[in-house]
């Protein structure tokens, strides 16, 4: 992406209005934001203090960045009030100081700042300037982690992993490290991958636990050691060689762990029709994890060739034990062979349980006329319903709905609280739509600031459009700044 620096120096400065003869901060030569600054304007305090924090524009100067900092620290702004908190955390600029750095963070903090948060929760956390509280810490970071805060999203999931600060909750751990490896934080994907291989707060699922774990580029090395029990504490091949006895005497979960060994190669030699030998043997005893374990291998094509009948032919087993996701797994089996008739049967079936992915992926059914004949109003109370349960992406269509007036009327209001929500989430369409929102004006100002902001969140996530977008955006800031003397 070109000149990201100066996006990301935008992402956090840009002020589009209010600043003398009409210019932007941007515009202006440093001397009159100088002026401005003297003359106490805020923002102008600010800019300057980040720039001569991050060296961008002028040289880098810690004493300067907290001397303009202060000024507009002391007048209530949130980003120079954390600016201040991180020099006196590093000692850049001041000496370090504990008590003044909890000062700063906590008036930033107080101001609903997310990052400042996280940093107020952190302090919490390991008594840096403040008494050790862990419950205070879980609070801060929960604050912080609603905000889209990657590394309070990461920290709360540990916090309920760890049960530190908080009791035991497997189940609340794998949605903020969910939420956190969404965003592209390594030890959330591996934390993940540990979840899923071992089934805390889940039913176990290795392509989950294998797909986390790729994703972390952790895979092999941890793989094999993730695999050991505390009961067995011997060498693993020791313990394969017991687990494999024990498989052989018909125990569903060593044939479990068994099939697992084959499908990843650990201390095995990789070895797909034994995988799903042992799968079989687990499956015919009922074990529902080997049931959707092998309708997965089959859906994915990982490590045997996809066969949407055989995947088709392991769910139907397990909807049989009344268990919704294997509803929802039938229904995108279907939807993916072009069954749309069927596939709705059986989102239909998993929404009526509260299954929120199904409850999104029907109401797209209904949107687009899938299986079903379209139905706007429909659609719109299914990705409600599914938001209701805090499904994100589903946060994302709903707002959609109400940008364009399908099946509910027409809300600006609505949708733009909707695309923050879900954009500070990680849902990368959401990103861009609010981007162009705040960019085109729609429902709201026009706000260069916000525009960059949630185009760059996008871009990062892969988003061609948004990275076409701020390209275009930020050669039109070089060429104003180029005839305007600061380039």
């Amino acid at each position: 992406m070109k000149n990201k620096c100066l996006l990301l120096f935008l992402f956090f400065l840009y002020i589009t209005q209010g600043h003398a003869q009409g210019f932007t901060l941007e515009e202006l030569p440093i001397s009159a934001i100088v002026e401005q600054g003297n003359a106490g304007d805020v923002a102008s305090q600010y800019y300057l203090a980040y720039s001569y924090y991050t060296g961008q524009r002028v040289g880098q100067d810690f004493g300067k960045a907290v001397y303009w900092a202060s000024k507009a620290a002391e007048k209530g702004d949130a980003q120079a009030q954390l600016l201040m908190g991180n020099c006196y955390r590093d000692g850049q600029g001041v000496q370090q100081n504990a008590l003044t750095m909890v000062y700063w963070f906590t008036k930033a903090a107080e101001q609903g700042l997310g990052i400042a948060q996280f940093e107020l929760g952190n302090c919490y956390f390991y008594g840096n300037g403040l008494k050790k509280n862990p419950q205070k810490a879980v609070e801060l970071y929960r604050k912080a982690a609603e905000q889209g805060v990657v590394e309070a999203q990461y920290n709360l999931a540990s916090c309920y992993y760890n049960g530190t600060g908080a009791s035991i909750d497997f189940a609340e751990a794998i949605k903020w490290f969910t939420k956190a490896a969404n965003q592209g934080d390594k030890n959330a994907q591996f934390n993940l991958g540990v979840c899923y291989s071992e089934g805390k707060g889940c039913v176990p699922d290795l392509q989950k636990a294998a797909y986390w774990y790729k994703k972390s580029g952790k895979a092999q090395t941890e793989l094999s050691r993730l695999y050991e029990r505390e009961e067995f504490n011997k060498d693993v091949q020791e313990y394969y060689r017991q687990v494999q006895r024990d498989a052989y005497l018909g125990d569903e979960k060593a044939q479990i762990i068994m099939a697992q060994a084959y499908a990843m190669g650990i201390a095995r030699e990789q070895d797909p029709a034994k995988a799903i030998e042992w799968y079989m043997k687990a499956a015919e005893q009922g074990n529902e994890t080997a049931i959707n374990n092998l309708g997965a291998i089959y859906l994915s094509g990982n490590i045997v060739p996809k066969d949407l009948k055989k995947a088709i032919f392991w769910f139907e087993k397990g909807a049989q034990m009344d268990n919704p996701k294997f509803d929802y797994l039938l229904a995108v089996c279907y939807e993916e062979d072009g069954q749309y008739e069927k596939a709705v049967e059986h989102y239909s079936k998993a929404a009526a349980k509260e299954h929120v992915e199904a409850l999104r992926c029907l109401g797209d059914c209904y949107y687009f006329g899938r299986g079903v004949e379209k139905n706007l109003e429909l659609a719109a109370r299914c990705y409600y319903e599914a938001v209701q349960h805090d499904d994100d992406y589903a946060c994302f269509l709903l707002a959609n709905c109400f940008l364009e007036g399908h099946g509910v009327p027409q809300d600006y209001e609505a949708a733009l609280m909707l695309l923050k929500k879900a954009a500070d989430r990680g849902i990368v369409p959401a990103q861009y739509r609010l981007a162009r929102c705040y960019q085109e004006g729609t429902g709201t100002k026009r706000d260069l600031q916000s525009t960059i902001h949630y185009y760059t969140m996008a871009a990062e996530g892969g988003d061609l459009k948004a990275q076409e977008a701020l390209r275009e955006i930020n050669e039109e800031l070089e060429r104003v700044m180029r005839e305007n003397g600061d380039l």
